[in-house]
């Protein structure tokens, strides 16, 4: 456990989880001194949830391990999450990205997001399971001051899935003082 986080891994039951499956999971666990925590709550909604609330308040109080400090440059920050977290071998960095981090070394230190593909560990969709050893590539970043941190981005991400090219809200208009296309 890379920061000395406890956790509960747990398991959203559905119908058609089977007891072959769920037994296989238990079983890889077990391997790791790990239990699973079976949650009903697509079934059972809230009452489903109550076995594995009682395994969160059970875990031990244990103090975080930062990965980086704030001492740390932003690219630092950076480097050491991109490689110890996501196993890479080196950061390479767009122009645009580059140009940006020299603004935000001028602001006072923040913690850094990184958004990546959600699909691998990686900034690659296609690099599937482990992957190590790889060039991992930082495309942007913004700094969302008033939050106080910044987002880093990884490879080609959209931040923004799912809006058509015409979203409702473009509709939404006040006729004689009443709000009109409000779906």
């Amino acid at each position: 456990n890379l920061m000395n986080i406890p956790y509960v891994v747990t398991l959203n039951h559905f119908m058609e989880d089977t007891d072959e499956e769920i037994n296989l999971l238990k079983k890889l666990l077990s391997s790791y001194q790990k239990d699973l925590v079976i949650n009903n709550v697509y079934l059972e909604g809230g009452k489903g949830a109550l076995e594995l609330a009682d395994a969160v308040l059970k875990l031990e109080n244990h103090e975080m391990k930062y990965l980086y400090n704030d001492q740390n440059t932003l690219k630092e920050k950076i480097e050491i999450i991109c490689k110890q977290c996501f196993h890479a071998r080196s950061v390479v960095y767009s122009e645009t990205a580059l140009e940006k981090i020299r603004d935000a070394q001028k602001l006072p230190s923040m913690p850094i997001c990184i958004a990546k593909t959600q699909y691998s560990i990686s900034d690659d969709p296609k690099k599937l399971g482990y992957p190590k050893d790889y060039e991992i590539t930082v495309k942007d970043i913004r700094v969302y001051n008033g939050a106080g941190f910044i987002t880093v981005y990884l490879g080609s991400i959209m931040t923004m899935p799912g809006l058509s090219k015409s979203p409702a809200a473009l509709s939404i208009d006040v006729k004689d003082d009443k709000i009109v296309n409000i779906y």
